[in-house]
């Protein structure tokens, strides 16, 4: 008697089971595979992700970083500057003069004067106003200076008095100081404040730094 395990049906159904196993094991080992490289594609990204976080955030400090720096330059250089004196370059030396000279006629021969008037005993503002003055000059204008204003203000207020008057020639020296750079207000100050007291005057009153 034939056994049944050398029968040709026992046979195929041992081959077939065995390939079964094989295949099974295969799309196993397939998906095992697939997992791991999904779990490392997914590890990857994540390290790219954090890669990538890592240098925007230390972009971000070197960026804030070098404002800070830019901001402490800044500050500074301002700092410096403020403990600096005022000082009329050459060209706005050479700007008022020039402009001053174009204008002229709308000073001596109207009867219009310049006063220049600095901050009682404070050498800054009295040195920058003598700068001021030697700039207005020998322009064909009438030009007074005195270092006695008690007026307590910062910069230099250029008015003509009385205020309640429109002045060509004050718009004059005004547009000379814009021309120059040269910063100043337009308010009226109390004229009482300075020793020279003219009516129908440009007053260019030089305040503390």
């Amino acid at each position: 008697m034939e056994s049944l395990w050398n029968s040709p049906d026992s046979v195929n159904m041992i081959r077939l089971i065995a390939q079964w196993t094989v295949a099974i094991s295969g799309v196993i080992a397939l998906v095992f595979t697939m997992r791991a490289a999904t779990l490392k594609d997914r590890a990857d990204a994540a390290k790219t992700k954090a890669d990538l976080a890592e240098r925007a955030l230390l972009q971000t400090k070197i960026q804030t970083a070098e404002e800070e720096a830019k901001l402490a330059k800044s500050q500074a250089a301002e700092a410096k500057a403020k403990l600096q004196p005022r000082v009329l370059s050459e060209k706005q030396f050479q700007i008022l003069h020039n402009e001053l000279i174009a204008s002229s006629r709308l000073g001596k021969q109207s009867g219009i004067p310049i006063v220049i008037a600095a901050k009682l005993m404070d050498d800054e503002s009295i040195s920058y106003a003598k700068q001021i003055t030697d700039a207005l000059n020998n322009t064909g204008w009438e030009i007074g200076f005195t270092p006695m204003s008690t007026h307590v203000f910062p910069g230099i207020a250029i008015f003509f008095n009385p205020h309640t008057k429109e002045s060509e020639s004050c718009k004059a020296v005004q547009n000379a100081f814009t021309k120059a750079g040269v910063k100043f207000s337009t308010g009226y100050l109390e004229i009482k404040q300075t020793p020279i007291q003219v009516e129908n005057a440009v007053y260019i009153i030089v305040g503390h730094k």
